[in-house]
């Protein structure tokens, strides 16, 4: 199947349509399939069409985090700093030990 890609400026795919037999479709021709994207926390995947190379990638860009994830991610924050504070609290602990039995 052929597709017809619609591309921007930045090479970022905007429309696709599939060629048709007996119409003269502008844009780039394509014989080929659509690449899945990743889904990567934080980050929103764009279809461009590289040139040189006539394929589809996905490029992705930072975008901001939707409530649900903002809490997962605090949520995650949240728990690396209550193992740091049991860490610190278990090493002062050692620590006045070995100054209570050093003095002892």
């Amino acid at each position: 199947m052929t597709l017809v890609l619609t591309t921007n400026s930045k090479d970022e795919v905007v429309y696709i349509t599939v060629k048709s037999n007996d119409s003269n479709d502008e844009g780039k021709l394509y014989d080929g399939t659509i690449p899945g994207e990743e889904v990567i926390f934080g980050k929103r995947a764009i279809l461009k069409y590289d040139t040189t190379n006539k394929t589809l990638y996905y490029e992705y860009e930072d975008r901001p985090f939707t409530p649900e994830e903002k809490i997962q991610q605090l949520e995650a924050e949240l728990t690396v700093s209550k193992e740091d504070n049991v860490s610190n609290m278990l090493a002062i602990t050692e620590l006045y030990e070995m100054i209570l039995g050093g003095g002892a």
